[in-house]
């Protein structure tokens, strides 16, 4: 009989041990969560952060590469303006060449 005894205090004591162990084990879980949440938030907020950033950047080099493509035609069209008038000049010059005492 007390043989029996002492071999269901051992299984009692060993079982209060991995209970023990097994609570233990538990809240260690619930914390290693709670602080893979929290990194998990600080991360995403800090992507987030840096994608605001990023898209703000791309809508200003957008608005750059706007800005020297007008700037880009404007200079075009003065190209064309002076191209014509120095074939004005030009030709006004040769015919004041062939025309030498009238002018």
């Amino acid at each position: 009989m007390r043989f029996k005894e002492a071999e269901t205090e051992k299984k009692e004591s060993l079982l209060r041990r991995v209970t023990g162990q097994a609570d233990e084990t538990k809240r260690r879980l619930m914390q290693t969560e709670v602080k893979l949440r929290q990194v998990t938030q600080t991360t995403l907020r800090d992507i987030k952060g840096q994608l605001k950033e990023k898209i703000s950047e791309i809508e200003v080099l957008k608005e750059m590469v706007k800005s020297a493509n007008m700037q880009t035609k404007a200079k075009d069209i003065d190209v064309q303006r002076l191209v014509k008038k120095v074939s004005r000049l030009e030709k006004m010059s040769d015919i004041r060449k062939q025309y030498p005492a009238q002018f």
